[in-house]
């Protein structure tokens, strides 16, 4: 549920995991399952400060082949 994904957001803040929020936020803002990001390589990931770009090659979704998802964090 949102208010689940939002405790666990504040636990990652709370205890000092700049990391985790972020992975945590990104899952939560695109839809993705642990499996998916779990899939991701290091070379498929940017992160600028600003925004997250992510190249998906391999999952168990029904993504087009190497689709990009691009996510902007206020």
């Amino acid at each position: 549920t949102v208010s689940e994904w939002e405790a666990v957001l504040a636990e990652a803040t709370r205890r000092g995991a700049p990391d985790a929020h972020d992975l945590i936020l990104f899952m939560g803002s695109v839809g993705w399952r642990w499996s998916e990001a779990a899939a991701l390589a290091v070379r498929d990931v940017w992160d600028d400060g600003d925004r997250v770009l992510v190249r998906f090659l391999d999952g168990c979704r029904s993504f087009p082949a190497a689709q990009c998802v691009l996510v902007e964090v206020d």
